[in-house]
């Protein structure tokens, strides 16, 4: 069984990883992790206003 990381980047980062290594073209990769990143900062952002930042810092006892 493979172990999928707890850590969004460390997963999207493995994703793009195993993209490349099937063949996908840098570009898909790149657009993948770029629209990733775009989406996740005004939820970041959200979530460190209304809920503090210790939620969103993610202690990991979920």
């Amino acid at each position: 069984m493979t172990k999928v990381p707890s850590n969004a980047w460390a997963f999207h980062s493995a994703v793009a990883a195993a993209m490349l290594k099937k063949g996908a073209e840098f570009l898909n990769v790149s657009v993948l992790l770029y629209s990733w990143s775009t989406l996740k900062l005004p939820m970041f952002l959200f979530e460190t206003s209304a809920l503090g930042a210790k939620f969103s810092a993610g202690s990991g006892n979920a």
